[in-house]
């Protein structure tokens, strides 16, 4: 089976960006303990979602590992009352960052 990357958009409800007191020690977590996956906070009507990637054999594979980091970030950082309630997974094109000239 091939490995590929996969790009995770995991949305998390009761968030909001004005709480930075409360999303502040998640970002943090997600950044010192899954690095490798390239974490980033974000915010929609929604809710805040974490932006996650990752090389993996299967998409199942990405979503379950991903999904996991972000509930275990969630718990470490004193949020266990909240949980990602939507997760959109998607392969990451070879040349998504092609140069334009090439």
């Amino acid at each position: 089976m091939t490995i590929m990357e996969y790009r995770a958009w995991i949305t998390v409800p009761g968030l909001p960006l004005a709480a930075e007191d409360r999303w502040g020690p998640l970002i943090r977590h997600l950044e010192r303990e899954y690095d490798e996956y390239g974490p980033i906070l974000g915010w929609e009507p929604e809710g805040s979602h974490i932006v996650l990637s990752m090389d993996a054999r299967s998409e199942a594979i990405a979503a379950r590992d991903l999904f996991h980091a972000v509930v275990e970030s969630l718990r470490a950082s004193g949020l266990e009352e909240l949980y990602p309630t939507h997760v959109e997974i998607e392969p990451v094109r070879a040349d998504a960052f092609a140069s334009a000239a090439a």
